[in-house]
């Protein structure tokens, strides 16, 4: 135990630290493949957790399925994690993904909520189907960022929303790991937090690159206009 703490206390300090803004980050910290590195640093039986919970918590890796069954599968990942702390971080992003997709498919004119097999994970399950026409599902006391999401997901403005909701994840995760430096806990959040400065890097290159080709498109079309006038 004194050697696996120790390992762990070397790799955390072999990590460059996180900038404490998200979008003060123009890149992660250190490359994909350098942090792979690093995390074959792992004991076994940990590596082999990581990789559960990036399983459900990472876009690439979920498994293309119906909503059942993936909601089945997470289930019965939840159950094989004994670490206490994991899981509550783990169903924390779940509950959070939950609430927005029930509030994205009223929006999009869903009537009556999902069957319970297809609604999400979590607490706030029974809330939502019980108060489906209530704009807060009855919990906005609880979670007092549910209506400015709400509002970004009648404006359709996908941007501030994944801008919103990534910034939600990066305080909640630099929240939980209050305590956890240099221990196993400690290399999970760092992950977790590469993760949402990477995914917002993407998500931010793919709209510059729609934007320019906006651009472009709009150009090209006034020069044709004038050509063809």
């Amino acid at each position: 135990m004194i050697a696996e703490r120790f390992k762990y206390a070397m790799l955390m300090a072999s990590l460059p630290p996180h900038k404490p803004d998200l979008y003060a980050a123009k890149q992660t910290p250190i490359s994909e493949i350098q942090l792979q590195k690093r995390l074959q640093w792992l004991e076994p039986q940990d590596a082999e957790d990581l990789a559960k919970i990036q399983s459900l918590l990472y876009w690439s890796k979920i498994p293309d399925a119906s909503d059942e069954n993936f909601i089945a599968h997470t289930s019965a990942i939840l159950e094989t994690l004994h670490n206490v702390f994991f899981r509550q971080v783990i169903t924390w992003r779940l509950e959070l993904r939950t609430v927005i997709a029930a509030l994205r498919k009223r929006h999009q004119g869903m009537k009556t909520p999902p069957d319970k097999s297809a609604l999400g994970v979590g607490r706030w399950n029974l809330f939502i189907e019980k108060n489906w026409e209530q704009a807060d599902f009855g919990i906005g006391r609880q979670l007092p960022w549910l209506d400015q999401a709400n509002t970004l997901i009648r404006n359709q403005d996908s941007l501030a929303l994944e801008k919103f909701l990534l910034n939600l994840v990066w305080r909640h995760y630099e929240q939980q790991g209050n305590g956890h430096y240099f221990d196993f806990e400690a290399v999970i959040i760092y992950v977790l937090r590469w993760d949402v400065i990477n995914r917002w890097n993407h998500y931010h290159k793919q709209q510059a690159v729609q934007r320019f080709s906006d651009i472009v498109e709009q150009r090209l079309q006034g020069v044709f206009d004038g050509f063809y006038q």
